[in-house]
């Protein structure tokens, strides 16, 4: 099936009418799992689609996971409403007088969006539960939920840490290039995995502010690597599915932002994230 709807495509306005990715996802089709199998929910960074990143996710069932992907409306980017809307990623403009103030009201704003992304996350383990113990259901007795993780891009990857510290029922987590937003006062006792792109000002190498916090409460297992030659849009699968449309269509090329696409190799880098991803959850959850 294609990575999302016609509706979806349309409202992203950088996508080319003639770029519809297929998927090797089918709609309502019959679990592939003769017993319970582990559980990884998955959430994309800002005005970001779940569907964008696919070749990770995809790659995860593959492997004997059920991978639950989950666009947050406002947050994510366009998201269909069961009343047929599409709802946007709510970018506020703000001005501030001093560079204080704007940092202190981003903080602000990150973190109220968290606190939303978080309890999105928590309601989806309430309804697979719930799902999970209903006979006939589509998804009945096939969830292991004493084995459960969390996975996210950006944005994505704060709220699978954050969610993993606060809930019990999540047992590892990996962040995928993400500000850790939230309390970083409290210890994280569960395994965690960080994978960064490379950060720089001006070609110097540079720690990414929170997680000093974040390694002065781990309590558990914790693992942190750069993906050399990455950016942080090269975790989606947008960098590769440009290389490919460009290679097919080279009298109107897309042309991703060089300071958020940078890998000369979007496939390996794929390749590379997907075996990190299933060494950390296959030792934690498996």
């Amino acid at each position: 099936m294609p990575y999302a709807d016609e509706a979806v495509y349309a409202a992203i306005d950088w996508w080319p009418a003639t770029l519809r990715p297929q998927g090797h996802a089918w709609r309502e089709a019959a679990p592939a799992i003769e017993r319970a199998a582990p559980v990884l929910l998955f959430s994309p960074g800002l005005g970001a689609n779940a569907q964008a990143y696919a070749g990770l996710t995809e790659d995860l069932a593959s492997h004997g996971y059920v991978v639950v992907t989950i666009n947050h409306p406002f947050v994510s980017g366009p998201t269909p409403l069961p009343d047929g809307r599409i709802v946007r990623y709510e970018e506020v403009a703000e001005e501030w007088e001093d560079e204080e103030a704007a940092e202190a009201a981003h903080w602000a704003r990150s973190n109220a969006r968290l606190a939303v992304t978080m309890a999105d996350e928590k309601a989806v383990l309430d309804w697979l539960a719930r799902q999970n113990a209903t006979r006939g259901a589509l998804l009945d007795g096939r969830l292991d939920m004493g084995r459960i993780g969390a996975f996210g891009h950006s944005f994505g990857g704060a709220t699978a840490l954050q969610v993993q510290r606060t809930d019990e029922r999540v047992k590892a987590a990996v962040n995928l290039d993400g500000t850790v937003y939230g309390d970083l006062d409290q210890p994280w006792t569960e395994p965690f995995m960080i994978l960064q792109s490379v950060h720089a000002i001006n070609g110097v190498p540079v720690e990414e502010p929170t997680m000093k916090p974040l390694w002065q409460n781990r309590q558990g297992h914790g693992e942190l690597e750069v993906m050399a030659g990455s950016c942080h849009g090269d975790f989606s699968d947008a960098h590769r599915l440009a290389n490919i449309y460009n290679a097919r269509n080279p009298a109107t090329p897309i042309q991703p932002d060089p300071q958020m696409y940078c890998s000369k190799d979007p496939a390996a880098l794929e390749a590379a994230v997907r075996s990190r991803l299933r060494d950390f959850f296959g030792r934690w959850l498996r």
